[in-house]
């Protein structure tokens, strides 16, 4: 028919609505659950002491036991760090890494901030589940932050 443009000669219709994009990416659950892994671990038991008391001076019918002091991580020197540190490597993933050139700072910015939480578990490591916790946490931030600058930001098309 003359003056009908054919329907594979024309343009595809605009899109409505944004095009629907995963939930979440690997990367940006492991640094999630990095997170809160990190901040949960704060309130866990960090050091455990058992300090031994002074006998009385006077004879006494009863020995002195030993007290157990325990510290939970938001009573020792770690906290303000590792809690900057999670939610700081949290909030990048607030920036879109579509961009080729701020892939590579966000991922290493990330990166420090998991590798710190890393070494502050590891110089507080002790057989208790606050720094385990901490070590792990900081471990899913680190590689939360490799992968996500290893993956590429746009998917190449199918063919």
């Amino acid at each position: 028919m003359p003056g009908t443009t054919p329907i594979y000669k024309q343009p595809p219709p605009a899109p409505s609505a944004p095009a629907r994009r995963a939930f979440l990416t690997r990367a940006e659950t492991a640094t999630l659950a990095g997170m809160v892994l990190t901040v949960f671990s704060l309130f866990l038991v960090w050091e455990h002491l058992d300090v031994k008391t002074t006998p009385l001076p006077l004879p006494t019918l009863y020995a002195m036991p030993t007290i157990a002091i325990t510290h939970r991580g938001f009573g020792t020197p770690a906290r303000w760090p590792l809690t900057i540190c999670a939610a700081l490597g949290g909030a990048l993933l607030l920036w879109p890494d579509s961009a080729a050139r701020a892939r590579l700072p966000l991922a290493l910015v990330q990166g420090a901030c998991g590798l710190a939480c890393v070494v502050i578990a590891l110089t507080r490591l002790a057989p208790q589940p606050g720094p385990l916790i901490a070590l792990l946490g900081g471990a899913l931030l680190t590689f939360g932050a490799i992968d996500r600058y290893t993956v590429p930001a746009v998917p190449p098309e199918k063919i």
